[in-house]
């Protein structure tokens, strides 16, 4: 019988075991780790929590290997002897900083050269394995293609000082490489930085987090609804030189990039494809992150954030936040604002925002974002408004979000301001258009559902769920009177009559309204449409509204109050009732009865 182990072998190996002395033939004895074995240990043991953090670049220096036969590169299997590292790190792609350090360097100097190296081998990761990096400076991310900072042992960045408004990474016109050279003519591209936490040196986290928070009952008094108040002047930061002796470790921010797509940045400098995820920003002082005029993508995935200001993006090509968890923003939950396109927005979970729970809006006369998706959110006790579309954003769709406990006001008193569920609202010069607001559950805003407030067209307002909307009792004491700024679903604040116009093509079809509240039903509060003077293009359809638990055998299934033959309707705008000749839902004008087509009755 042939010799069945013979046939199977390679020609190659016959020859290399005719080279080889018998006793080597045969499985070698453990013996002294190799290189390769190092390296290897070094890129997977510091990801999987720093156990093989290195002590300096001199170990690996100084290391010599066995004298181990040496493959052939070609072979596709990772040589024994290395001879130098830029063969390490061109065979593994993992540039740490410790090895690119010089004597001397400061951390950020060391993180930047790690990632020149990796720029120049055409692209790798930049390995962060140690518990905590200092940085005097900010790491510039000018003049560098394909490279990622990465910590899997989620290494803590902070200011190695009291320097002002140190910034940890940056990508802008005046930044400088590792030895202070200016960057000013250098972009940047395929940016990763992921797995990082950046502190920002917040002392009075857990004081803020005890702290008592307020919620409004459906009599309108003021009740104890939990800890964890709002918070924006009350955070307090370690200063410089506390106690003589401990230096201030607070990042102002973490993530700063200004490119050429913002119109107003004056700069040539362009960065593209920036990708921030799996990131954590503890108490930092401003925006945390900061993307503006970013081409191609700019991308915050999967991230934390507790009590800093808005994560924020400005004049973006593309905009991608998903999966992120805000918690206690002293500002907005994140802010994807004027000039910004072709957004997603989904699956965050937002809690206690000081202002808005999701700004996709403008700022000042510059209008907001354009073609957006915005749908999964979870957006819960915001300080004035859940969603923001503000300030002329056009083509947006907002679809099976949860925005629930929207306050009147940035704080938990009784404030006689804000409230809404969402806002929608244009420019003098621009209008919001084009909107799309469907199967989301809209609870608890203490205002109103949905303000269509001014200058806007063409908006669907289709299939959503509102429960508890609106409060019984204004903070001075009085009722909330419905039709005007308070208790409606969908409607207009009142104000001058002259901008109402400016409001057109609005239909509001199939949505739901719910509200259990005795007082509000005793008050005859609720309402599905508010005020709307004026002559807008307005269709109210197949909505329905129950107040209570038990049926009613006056009102046909608890729906409506019943309009007596003749009957005049209220002077008060918004008021609806229930024709029984007709079998129609009508809607007093504040002198006629109108059909939900706007007709007269």
């Amino acid at each position: 019988m042939p010799d069945r182990d013979r046939e199977l072998r390679n020609p190659a190996e016959e020859k290399l075991d005719a080279e080889l002395p018998n006793e080597e033939r045969e499985l070698p004895a453990p013996k002294e780790v190799s290189r390769r074995s190092l390296f290897w240990s070094v890129a997977i043991g510091a990801g999987a929590g720093g156990a093989m953090a290195l002590a300096g670049s001199e170990a690996l220096r100084s290391f010599s290997p066995p004298a181990d036969p040496v493959l052939s590169s070609s072979s596709g299997r990772l040589p024994d002897r290395f001879d130098d590292q830029a063969e390490v790190a061109r065979l593994m792609g993992v540039f740490l900083p410790e090895v690119h350090a010089l004597p001397g360097d400061r951390d950020d100097q060391a993180i930047r050269r790690a990632a020149e190296a990796a720029a120049s081998a055409g692209g790798g990761t930049v390995l962060l394995s140690q518990p905590v990096y200092h940085l005097g400076s900010p790491v510039a991310l000018n003049g560098l293609s394909d490279v990622t900072f990465e910590s899997r042992s989620r290494s803590v960045i902070r200011a190695a000082n009291a320097a002002v408004k140190l910034e940890a990474f940056v990508g802008a016109p005046g930044a400088r490489d590792a030895d202070g050279a200016p960057l000013d003519d250098a972009g940047a591209s395929q940016i990763t930085i992921r797995g990082l936490t950046f502190d920002g040196g917040l002392v009075n986290g857990a004081d803020l987090d005890a702290e008592t928070f307020y919620d409004v009952d459906e009599e309108g008094r003021r009740v104890v609804a939990g800890t964890g108040a709002f918070a924006r002047d009350a955070r307090t930061y370690l200063p410089a030189g506390a106690d003589d002796q401990q230096p201030r470790e607070a990042l102002f921010r973490a993530v700063f990039v200004a490119g050429d797509a913002d119109p107003s940045s004056r700069t040539s400098l362009r960065f593209s494809n920036i990708l921030i995820e799996q990131v954590r920003l503890i108490g930092i002082a401003s925006l945390p992150i900061y993307l503006r005029g970013v081409r191609g993508l700019a991308a915050v995935d999967d991230s934390y954030a507790y009590r800093c200001l808005d994560i924020g993006f400005t004049y973006c090509e593309n905009v991608r936040f998903n999966r992120n968890h805000i918690e206690y923003s002293a500002d907005n939950g994140v802010s994807i604002s004027r000039g910004n396109s072709n957004v997603n927005c989904s699956a965050n979970i937002i809690t206690k925002a000081w202002y808005y729970g999701i700004h996709l809006g403008g700022f000042g006369d510059e209008a907001g974002a354009q073609h957006v998706s915005c749908t999964g959110n979870t957006v819960v006790h915001s300080g004035q408004i859940g969603i923001n579309l503000y300030d002329a954003p056009a083509d947006v769709t907002v679809t099976g979000n949860l925005i629930a406990d929207v306050h009147r006001g940035a704080t938990d008193d009784q404030t006689d301001v804000q409230g809404y569920g969402m806002l929608i609202q244009g420019l003098k010069s621009e209008q919001a258009r084009n909107i799309v607001i469907t199967g989301n559950s809209f609870a608890r805003a203490h205002r109103a559902g949905i303000c269509i407030s001014q200058f806007a067209e063409d908006i669907l307002i289709a299939g959503n769920v509102f429960h508890r909307i609106g409060m019984p009792t204004l903070p001075d004491g009085r009722v909330a009177e419905p039709g005007g700024s308070w208790n409606y679903v969908v409607g207009r604040p009142g104000g001058p009559g002259g901008r109402a116009g400016t409001v057109r093509r609005i239909v509001v079809a199939g949505n739901a309204m719910f509200d259990d509240r005795q007082k509000m039903i005793a008050d005859d509060a609720p309402r599905v449409v508010g005020t709307w003077p004026g002559g807008a293009d307005f269709a109210v359809r197949d909505n329905y509204m129950t107040f209570g638990s038990e049926p009613d055998e006056d009102r046909p299934a608890n729906v409506l109050p019943l309009i007596q033959p003749g009957e005049d309707p209220p002077s008060r705008p918004g008021t609806m009732g229930y024709d029984q000749q007709s079998g129609r839902v009508l809607v007093s004008d504040g002198r006629k009865w109108r059909d939900s087509a706007g007709e007269l009755a």
